[in-house]
């Protein structure tokens, strides 16, 4: 079905100091010194610019990241079956960007046997923490009946949310599906996306 990339390269200012550590022979982990930016734009703690391999500590914010540059091929040969072991770590400590982008790699059979069920498990997941693109890509799911029993009252409130968070796919996606629904329905996702309240972000026990 049709996803966002899962190749998100990084800023463009960062990328000289990552290609700096490669060629020094820095590990790998060590990119989040690069990269510490958190999935909602705020800067990461001081734990996370530790040069002391944040990612195999277990560090949710490192793995996420590791995760990234191996899905990517961002100045490290591109290993899908990697980015998956690092962002399936993330995910299981409940780092909402990091259960999005496993999302995405069942649903695009990146580095994993494609599997929309298991897709639709990892975006709601990340859907239930928050995360528009995660909120979007549910929708999708619920469009189109992969991986969940078609449902509009279900993709219309996912749409919602994300067009809320300002996600314009989102907005427009919501507005071709609305023809095909009767007033009922749209109220009832109407009401849904109003009750609906967001998980605690990103730490926390696995759900």
């Amino acid at each position: 079905m049709p996803h966002r990339s899962l190749d998100v390269l990084l800023p463009q200012e960062f990328q000289p100091l990552l290609r700096v550590a490669v060629e020094l022979g820095v590990y790998v982990h060590l990119a989040v010194v690069v990269l510490v930016l958190v999935e909602d734009g705020e800067f990461a703690p001081p734990e996370v610019r530790e040069p002391v391999r944040p990612a195999e500590r277990g560090e949710p914010r490192a793995q996420y990241v590791l995760g990234r540059l191996y899905g990517s091929g961002q100045d490290v040969p591109q290993d899908y079956a990697e980015a998956l072991r690092w962002h399936r770590k993330a995910a299981e400590q409940g780092f909402a960007a990091a259960r999005f982008n496993l999302g995405l790699m069942y649903d695009s059979g990146h580095g994993v046997k494609q599997d929309y069920a298991e897709a639709v498990n990892w975006y709601r997941k990340g859907a239930e923490r928050g995360l528009a693109d995660a909120q979007y890509s549910l929708g999708l799911m619920y469009t189109n009946g992969y991986g969940v029993e078609q449902d509009y009252v279900q993709a219309y409130m996912w749409y919602n949310l994300a067009a809320a968070a300002g996600d314009n796919e989102a907005r427009t996606a919501r507005d071709r599906l609305t023809p095909r629904m009767g007033g009922g329905q749209i109220a009832e996702a109407q009401r849904l996306s109003v009750q609906f309240k967001p998980q605690k972000r990103w730490r926390g026990p696995v759900d």
